[in-house]
């Protein structure tokens, strides 16, 4: 989920700790969330946009 611009907007300060640490969360090269393995590469783990709109929404 990116703007216009590139950039995705900011995650919550409690959901950016999450995301960065359990959740290894990073992003598709076509911007869809999903879980960084040991590998370096992305697994599009289905839950994860739930999580992502439910943080900017509550924003």
């Amino acid at each position: 989920m990116t703007h216009e611009s590139g950039v995705r907007p900011s995650f919550s300060d409690a959901f950016a700790a999450r995301a960065a640490g359990y959740y290894r969360l990073a992003w598709t090269a076509d911007g869809f969330p999903g879980q960084l393995q040991q590998d370096g590469s992305i697994w599009e783990h289905p839950i994860y946009p739930t999580y992502v709109l439910k943080d900017y929404l509550a924003q």
